[in-house]
């Protein structure tokens, strides 16, 4: 048996056989072997779209979902587990490199399946498990550590396959790493600005209704459910606009003018985005403009 001293694990200079699998390398194999799953696991849910051909109930619906994961799941661990206790996945095999125990013999399936299992493990915070690769001289993964493993290549190659592999794979790896805390930066605020965009449409399009309202009776509709039922077009809003906004906190306020006993001289329409960070937005009709919309 060698010994899982540091020796075991030259730093690159070595191409051949049995030396060590490059963190590019690696990342290739992966890369590969990723999009053939999920390649897989789509062309089944598609296949499962088509037999059922029925409408499903959303309980129905919701646990079809989970019975999905569960089965993309469990072809991953499949795929991984067997793959590599048979000498490799497909990835592993075009890129020549196979994962051997860390203290050398044969990989078991017991100790594939487990190291299957540990990607997840190497997937949390910031795939740091997967960039523990860089850290230590065997170029090991959580899931190695997990599993006992390493990796090594089956084949010589070139230095300048090895130097491609590399050029191409690391600012990709970047770019697997950052673009997830980069997405989860920015959704809150795409999502914040879609929300605020979609609130002074809401506006406009409650004034827009509100003037109409006035040009046809003479007064302002002082709750939206009179609003809505006014006109069949109006109520055909109700969907965007409770999707928009915060319905139950729409305000049509009359704007008193300088005498008490005279109708409103205004209305005042408030509303908030529905999230962010409930943003009010203001409007005021005059009478003068809701008679001059409705009569166009």
């Amino acid at each position: 048996m060698d010994s899982p001293s540091q020796s075991q694990y030259p730093e690159v200079l070595e191409r051949g056989p049995e030396s060590l699998a490059s963190v590019a390398e690696r990342f290739w194999a992966f890369a590969l072997d990723f999009f053939i799953w999920a390649g897989v696991s789509a062309l089944s849910l598609i296949c499962l779209s088509f037999l059922i051909k029925t409408s499903l109930s959303s309980g129905d619906a919701l646990l079809l979902g989970y019975a999905f994961i569960a089965f993309s799941a469990g072809l991953w661990l499949l795929y991984h587990g067997v793959g590599n206790a048979r000498g490799g996945t497909p990835g592993k095999r075009i890129l020549g490199i196979r994962v051997v125990p860390a203290r050398g013999g044969v990989l078991n399936y017991p100790r594939s399946f487990l190291r299957a299992a540990g990607y997840a493990l190497s997937g949390t915070f910031l795939s740091l498990g997967y960039l523990w690769c860089f850290l230590n001289a065997g170029r090991r993964a959580w899931h190695d550590y997990l599993a006992g493993t390493r990796v090594i290549r089956t084949r010589e190659k070139s230095k300048g396959a090895m130097l491609l592999l590399s050029i191409l794979g690391y600012p990709l790896m970047a770019l697997c790493v950052v673009s997830p805390v980069a997405l989860a930066w920015m959704t809150p605020r795409i999502e914040s600005a879609a929300q605020t965009a979609a609130a002074r449409l809401a506006l406009e399009e409650i004034g827009r209704m509100e003037e109409l309202f006035y040009g046809e009776r003479g007064a302002f509709a002082l709750n939206m459910p009179e609003l809505l039922e006014s006109r069949p077009e109006f109520g055909q809003n109700r969907a965007w606009l409770e999707a928009a906004v915060d319905f139950s906190a729409v305000r049509l306020e009359p704007v008193p003018g300088a005498v008490p006993e005279a109708p409103p001289a205004a209305l005042r329409i408030g509303l908030a985005a529905k999230g962010a960070g409930r943003t009010p937005f203001e409007k005021v009709i005059t009478p003068t403009t809701a008679v001059s919309q409705g009569a166009q």
